[in-house]
């Protein structure tokens, strides 16, 4: 059976990608109001000047939600990580999903979702710049 709209109504998703040497991303998207805000710093400390804010197109709120569907991230593990042990660079990732149902928490360090380069590619058609670093 095929999840919809109408079975799942999609409130909120929350997506932060920690970058222990390079550059972080949060995105918070509110479903509802239909509006989304994007963060992005960089933790590189060889950088002492402020670099010039790009220039970007956000894309359509709407179709993001149609990805989300074709996604079924609800169906994603709560938690993804690597078998070799105790990773402590890289990166750390949390996406939180509100639905009219339920809320959803998932995670991960250095292991992600089988969709997961396509759900970036998702965020990156959404915010304008690109999300992270395709797995």
């Amino acid at each position: 059976m095929r999840v919809s709209e109408t079975t799942k109504q999609l409130y909120s998703l929350s997506v932060s990608l920690e970058c222990f040497e390079g550059i972080s991303h949060h995105v918070s998207i509110n479903f509802l109001k239909e509006r989304f805000v994007y963060t992005e710093w960089r933790n590189q400390p060889e950088q002492h000047s402020v670099s010039p804010l790009p220039v970007f197109k956000p894309g359509s709120l709407e179709q993001f939600k149609r990805k989300i569907y074709s996604m079924r991230i609800w169906e994603w593990e709560p938690t993804y990580q690597k078998e070799n042990g105790i990773v402590l660079d890289g990166n750390f990732w949390t996406v939180t999903l509100k639905t009219q149902e339920k809320t959803y928490e998932f995670g991960g360090m250095e292991s992600f979702p089988a969709n997961w380069g396509k759900f970036l590619k998702a965020l990156e058609m959404l915010v304008g710049v690109p999300f992270g670093k395709l797995v």
